[in-house]
């Protein structure tokens, strides 16, 4: 079989692997019910933590925004973690402590989120840990939402939906849609009991839990402290990981405005892909980055043989139109319709940015 023939056949089986891929994430998705919050008073004791490395622009929204949360617990606590900011935040959560007596200050001994986080649990005094960032926002409900599911239903960790807010540029409504997929891809991993991926910007779980493991968020690599997290938590109970679907649960951050930044952060993301070590994770990162790299790889090949225009096409099509499918069916929940429109266009580009964020692991340092 030459070259040619060789190609066709694996464009079919990833073609056939990643149609699957899909279709699981999305029949997990459909089995997520929708969480409606009825409930304003709680017996759980709560702790949110907020890691931050100069956030001066977003820190005092956020702070704001976890202020008016609307909830009445016999302990709500929140715990501004310093990552040793060098610009006025420090200034900003030390005001802010000083005003509120449910906020308290702490400034990290050794540098990175994964420390800053670890400070925060050991000084939670609550039984339910909330993580978020302090570039986000949240609805007045968030926090009640999370704590009456945590109530309603056991739950070692809890898996909030992210959103990015309405971009105006090409780059941040792929950015967008990009993200929204893999929220979403997230959540219906959950939802057929197979968890690959969370975001720690909407994260709650049991501090008992978190305890029990000697390294919970792996610090032999700087980033991933959510996912690795995830996946210790799936080696205790995999049925008590759950997606809260539920709008008034949703968090909301910023996308990037340049690629420079974009690809710094995909860089950053990518960095830890060695240090998983769960099957269903390593398996949909290898279906993902095969489709696109036969997608990369088949374009070059048209120099060699026009022919291979047949196979690159047809891979090209399948992708769209299986993902136009999945962003079709979660579209409502996560308000972008309006968006599915753009996804030939950026198909284009997906496949070169998911080779060149894969590759970039085994050429730079870890992040």
């Amino acid at each position: 079989m030459n070259l040619f023939a060789w190609f066709w056949s694996f464009v079919v089986v990833i073609g056939v692997l990643y149609t699957a891929l899909i279709v699981w994430f999305l029949n997990g998705w459909k089995s997520i019910p929708q969480f409606t919050s009825s409930k304003q008073k709680f017996s759980t004791k709560v702790t949110v933590v907020v890691p931050f490395y100069n956030e001066q622009p977003t820190l005092k929204k956020c702070i704001e925004a976890l202020l008016k949360q609307n909830i009445q617990t016999l302990e709500y606590q929140i715990l501004l973690i310093d990552d040793q900011s060098d610009d006025s935040s420090t200034e900003i959560a030390k005001g802010f402590a000083e005003q509120y007596h449910r906020v308290s200050y702490f400034v990290t001994e050794q540098k990175g989120k994964k420390h800053a986080i670890l400070l925060g649990v050991k000084n939670a005094l609550g039984e339910l840990i909330v993580t978020t960032d302090a570039d986000c926002t949240y609805n007045k409900n968030w926090l009640s939402t999370i704590v009456d599911y945590y109530e309603s239903y056991e739950s070692n960790i809890i898996v909030g939906p992210v959103m990015f807010q309405d971009g105006k540029s090409l780059l941040q409504k792929f950015q967008q849609i990009e993200f929204t997929s893999l929220v979403a891809s997230g959540a219906g991993a959950i939802g057929i009991g197979h968890a690959i991926m969370c975001n720690g910007a909407n994260l709650a779980f049991k501090k008992e839990v978190f305890d029990e493991f000697d390294d919970p968020l792996n610090l032999k690599y700087n980033s991933g402290d959510d996912v690795f997290l995830l996946h210790n938590m799936k080696t205790i109970d995999n049925d008590k990981i759950h997606f809260l679907k539920s709008e008034d649960a949703v968090v909301r951050t910023r996308a990037v405005k340049d690629l420079r930044t974009f690809f710094k952060q995909r860089f950053r993301w990518t960095s830890k892909a060695p240090g998983y070590k769960d099957n269903d994770t390593q398996f949909t990162a290898f279906v993902v980055f095969a489709a696109s790299l036969l997608w990369v790889s088949g374009l070059a090949s048209l120099t060699y043989n026009s022919d291979f225009w047949k196979p690159v096409l047809f891979l090209f099509v399948l992708k769209t139109i299986v993902d136009i499918v999945f962003l079709n069916q979660i579209s409502d929940f996560f308000n972008i319709k309006r968006m599915v429109k753009w996804m030939p266009l950026f198909q284009l580009f997906y496949g070169f940015y998911v080779v060149i964020a894969g590759l970039s692991v085994f050429f730079k340092k870890r992040l």
